[in-house]
């Protein structure tokens, strides 16, 4: 152990300086060398002042059952800091280390430490009991387990006592019946609630009467009262300017709903029931977590303010003040990029290029060199480059020429950068890649490797490069808008292409034109358009392809595995800057990409958008934008869609305009099964991938926003505002009378540690959701669903309505103004049961805060201005 070796030094470095990727591989590595490394790797690093190494080099620990790390872990139990304190006793608990069950009692009986470290050494007492028992061991270690946790019942603190009835539950516990009985009446209803319930568990043909009582429990412990006029329910109204901007206007509702919320739980509990997502201690990170997934399920309760400035930064890349008369701002991808990949090499090396940035060559000039480095027909090339060259005008050629350029050079930055790979390794990832986004499953190893290679490509060149052609795009949209329907002299069927060593470059006249070529740069000026791709994936094609319609009424088919602006290990853009336009894509495309960037802009016209899988706005390892700025348009695809973010991608929709139709419909794919098992996955959905510790990976960010128009929502699962797996899902409408349709998972869910969003900034909306709906958090997930104003309609089934489901979930409906009805069968408020620890338990709100409302189904708010509570942490308010 004294003769470190490099690889040891190695990861004690990145553990001490790495980013959190490289923290988590370390730190992975080292638990990998066995329990004795503990105490080196703790002297080196103080990881007392480091918990998220603590936090994976104890995950590991636990997981792997390395009980010869139990010395060092046990002298971590009094560590000043009550991360490490709760984080040692958690893992000695997993482990059942031997002499604990004193440590943990003594720990757990002083009034000077924190409530959270006191929980959690009476959570391990019961993960020790149930491990000594399970492991056949001498029944001596089980009976001291069930002593400790008796005496804990008899200390005069509610929390404590519950959580100790929770962890004889949970370890079976055999002889504590006496003493939960004499805990069946005591003063606080909610302790003698709690005992009974574990009675019931533990000693089923046991339950006596008392005192003429029947000790027999409910499923649910609540009641319902009248909202007593000594909550000072509501803040000052905030009158706001009727041009204030949507988003910030929401944003300002939000904090004084949820200022007012607060208020009256404090009202009503005190201080001792915190309202919040608790922290998960023994958790094993995977190197692509997104920094915005933790901070949005940091605290709940602020993700709304967060989801709105996203949508209000992302809207305003496509206005004419971020814009300065181009269509768009090619800022909007270094802003998403810093989401998804937050922690670059920080090399920016300038790799060779002959094209440099910063000269802008006019056209015929840059092809002139491209095509002679070619050295084949030379003479009809020169003929060729002379006739664009007397065509063109001087400033059209000069900003394609610009535009050209950077092509040219984001090619060569790709080509650069995938050149580190063997050439196996390339085409297996391009293959993953094109599985991940199709209907093939990729096993949890796959899909490690692909984020393992990923994670050792250097893209920072390909960025840079990537966010200039951006640049250049969006000045080019700025001055094409000229040339719409240009014709070089009357020659409306006027075509000149050329084949370059980076793909074909073509220019289309002002006619109506069938292109069905791929290139690297395509323009088609004008004319009623068929744009049809049908390549097979032979890998052959331009790793970045930039088409331009100017104008007409075009259609757009591909078949190809990456369509008309999408991309796979590349970069694919298409601008369409007028007409009523038709797209359909069966592959990765219309503004979709793994491992790159995909982004369609539609200016203008009344569209409709068809597609597969993996398409309108949907990113794995990357950007894809499908932004629409008018017009009446209508959104439909199987799934994975409309707002889609998987791991280390950030998918987003942008509609600007117009009553929209936005319809997922797994079922198309014609296996049922496979539709209820993936869900429809869209409209504001990001997701990870659940799976065992070592092959799980976390999610993406999926967005959709909907500036305006009365819109209509359609879905089966996991959509409308869903995050799953440390992902974020967000659906923002900001304008119109809209209706959303779902059958489980949706409308603000966030499931198994996700964070779902559905916000509603105006309008008499409808929401049809029947499960996990309409503000739902499950295990560890966050959901809300915030609705400003309008006479509005929630039509729900069961854990809807600002419902909290399995351990830690946190679900919130608010509804800020207007005449409401609301249906549900479970829900409104509702906080299920957790099995075994109050502390793990979840949390629902529900805040409908003025309006005459009604109420139907199995909840019984007891009508308005009532508040209703359930199993302690559901809490619901109806305020006028």
């Amino acid at each position: 152990m004294n003769d470190l070796s490099s690889g040891f030094e190695r990861n004690v470095e990145l553990l001490k300086h790495g980013g959190e990727p490289q923290r988590i591989e370390a730190a992975s590595w080292i638990a990998d060398q066995g329990p004795g490394i503990l105490s080196i790797v703790r002297n080196r690093l103080a990881l007392e002042r480091n918990p998220l190494c603590l936090k994976v080099l104890m995950g590991w620990v636990a997981l792997r059952q390395q009980s010869e790390a139990c010395p060092e872990i046990l002298s971590l139990l009094e560590s000043s800091e009550p991360e490490v304190a709760v984080t040692a006793a958690l893992c000695a608990g997993k482990l059942a280390c031997p002499g604990a069950t004193d440590r943990f009692r003594r720990e757990a009986e002083r009034p000077a430490l924190p409530l959270e470290v006191r929980l959690a050494m009476v959570r391990s007492l019961g993960f020790q009991g149930r491990a000594w028992a399970e492991r056949d061991r001498d029944a001596v270690e089980v009976e001291e387990t069930e002593r400790a946790l008796i005496r804990l019942l008899r200390l005069s603190v509610a929390s404590l006592q519950v959580e100790a009835a929770g962890a004889l539950v949970f370890m079976n516990a055999r002889n504590a019946e006496r003493a939960l009985a004499e805990l069946e009446f005591p003063s606080d209803p909610y302790v003698s609630y709690f005992a009974q319930r574990a009675c019931r568990k533990l000693y089923p043909t046991g339950l006596k009467q008392n005192g003429g009582k029947s000790a027999v429990v409910e499923e649910d412990f609540g009641f319902s009262l009248p909202l007593e006029d000594v909550f000072d329910r509501k803040a000052t109204e905030t009158v706001l300017p009727e041009a204030a901007d949507p988003f910030q206007r929401a944003s300002t509702i939000w904090n004084v709903d949820r200022s007012e919320l607060m208020g009256m739980w404090r009202a009503f509990y005190g201080t001792v029931f915190e309202c919040s997502l608790p922290r998960y201690y023994l958790v094993l990170p995977d190197r692509d977590r997104l920094p915005i997934v933790e901070d949005w399920l940091g605290d709940p309760l602020e993700a709304p303010d967060k989801a709105l400035e996203l949508c209000g930064k992302f809207s305003d890349f496509f206005s004419p003040a971020a814009s300065r008369g181009a269509v768009f701002s090619g800022e909007f991808a270094r802003f998403a990029r810093a989401i998804t990949f937050p922690r670059s090499k920080g090399s920016r090396t300038e790799f060779p290029s002959h094209y440099p940035s910063r000269r802008a060559p006019m056209l015929p000039d840059l092809l002139s060199e491209v095509m002679d480095s070619s050295e084949k027909n030379v003479s009809s090339k020169s003929d060729s480059i002379k006739e664009l060259n007397r065509l063109l005008p001087e400033s059209l050629s000069a900003c394609l020429g610009d535009l050209l350029a950077s092509v040219l050079r984001l090619q060569e930055a790709w080509q650069s950068t995938l050149d580190g790979l063997s050439e196996a390794d390339r085409i297996r990832l391009r293959r993953a890649c094109l599985d991940w986004a199709g209907t093939q499953k990729l096993s949890g190893s796959s899909l490690n490797w692909v984020s393992k290679t990923i994670a050792d490509l250097d893209l920072d060149g390909v960025w840079e490069a990537e966010d200039r052609l951006l640049e250049a795009l969006a000045r080019t949209s700025g001055v094409l808008g000229r040339y719409r329907e240009w014709t070089p002299e009357g020659r409306p069927d006027w075509v000149w292409k050329a084949n370059t060593p980076y793909g074909t470059v073509a220019l289309y006249g002002n006619r109506d034109h069938r292109i069905r070529h791929a290139g690297c740069l395509i323009v088609d000026f004008g004319g009623n358009d068929e744009w049809v791709r049908e390549e097979p994936d032979d890998g052959d094609q331009p790793m970045v392809q930039v088409y331009l319609d100017l104008s007409g009424n075009d259609s757009y088919r591909s078949t190809a595995p990456a369509g008309f602006g999408g991309a796979v290990m590349g970069t694919g853009l298409l601008l369409d800057l007028d007409g009523d336009d038709q797209y359909r894509c069966e592959g990765v495309g219309l503004g979709a990409a793994i491992l790159g960037t995909g982004f369609l802009l539609d200016a203008s016209g009344d569209d409709s958008y068809s597609g597969g899988r993996f398409c309108q706005g949907a990113a794995a390892y990357g950007i894809g934008i499908l932004a629409d700025l008018a017009g009446r348009d209508r959104y439909k695809a199987v799934a994975g869609s409309h707002g889609y973010g998987e791991t280390r991608g950030l998918g987003g929709l942008l509609e600007f305009s117009g009553n929209d139709v936005f319809s997922l419909d797994p079922d198309a794919s014609g296996d049922a099964k496979d539709a209820a098992r993936d869900g429809s996955l869209g409209q504001g959905c990001g997701k990870g991938f659940r799976s065992d510790p070592g092959e799980a990976l976390s999610g993406g960010v999926g967005l959709l926003c909907d500036l305006e128009g009365d819109d209509v929502y359609r879905a089966g699962s996991l959509a409308q505002g869903t995050g799953y797996w440390y992902a974020v899902g967000a659906l923002v409408d900001s304008g119109g009378n809209d209706s959303y349709t779902l059958d489980n998972y949706g409308q603000g869910a966030g499931i198994h540690a996700g964070m779902g969003l559905l916000l509603d900034v105006a309008g008499s909306d409808r929401y049809l959701g029947r499960h996990h709906a309409a503000g739902c958090g499950l295990d560890r997930g966050g959901g809300i669903l915030f609705d400003v104003a309008g006479n509005d309609e929630y039509l729900n089934e069961s854990d809807v309505q600002g419902a909290g489901v399995k351990p830690l979930g946190f679900g919130v409906l608010v509804d800020h103004e207007g005449n409401d009805r609301y249906r549900a069968r479970v829900g409104r408020g509702y906080c299920r049961l957790p099995d075994f620890w109050p502390s793990l338990w979840a949390t629902g709100l529900f805040y409908d805060r003025s309006g005459t409302d009604s109420y139907e189904g199995g909840v019984d708010m007891g009508g308005n201005r009532r508040i209703r509570t359930q199993n302690r942490y559901g809490f619901g308010v109806d305020a006028e």
